[in-house]
């Protein structure tokens, strides 16, 4: 069987994404507590930075330093808005029991269930984080035609991590393997 959807993901979607990916790198637990790891580090590293930004910079080139570091802050913004991936895209996915394939903007994704190392879900999607953690998928409920395919899209993303189990299992409890002789 196989479920094809359809959907263009809008920006608040992309940043809960993201969000719930941040909270799973915090550790997960509560999300205040997750806010609070990354406040504090961020609060940390500005301390480190006044630091040495008050004993390496000559009290003379401090302003030159402070425009400097505003001009290339300001070009990293432009370039990202230029070249991030428009929030307007149609995005197809193909959901079959063996792989999914993502059709965005021209290009075509094929990847099979193995290929995602976790499934965060929210009340309003999933999110698909592939091995090496670098890409998120977003896939809103919304779009899935009904209720029964939405508990299908869950019931094989975990048949999937299941089996990954159940094979790993089976190879170490092989019936040809001779049996361990106890002292």
């Amino acid at each position: 069987m196989t479920l094809k959807l359809e959907y263009i993901c809008t920006e608040a979607e992309m940043k809960e994404a993201q969000s719930l990916n941040l909270h799973r790198q915090c550790g997960g637990g509560p999300k205040w507590r997750s806010q609070l790891i990354v406040y504090a580090f961020v609060a940390v590293m500005a301390a480190l930075v006044y630091l040495r930004f008050k004993t390496e910079i000559a009290p003379k080139d401090r302003l030159w330093f402070i425009a400097l570091v505003i001009l290339i802050y300001s070009g990293v913004l432009v370039v990202k808005r230029f070249t991030r991936a428009k929030p307007d895209q149609t995005t197809r996915l193909e959901v079959s029991e063996r792989e999914l394939i993502f059709y965005t903007g021209g290009a075509r994704a094929v990847m099979p269930w193995s290929a995602f190392g976790h499934c965060l879900e929210s009340p309003a999607l999933f999110v698909l984080l592939d091995r090496r953690k670098l890409m998120l998928w977003a896939v809103p409920k919304r779009v899935f035609p009904d209720e029964a395919s939405q508990t299908g899209f869950a019931r094989w993303r975990i048949s999937r991590r299941a089996a990954r189990h159940l094979l790993s299992a089976k190879r170490l409890f092989r019936e040809d393997a001779p049996p361990k002789e106890s002292r």
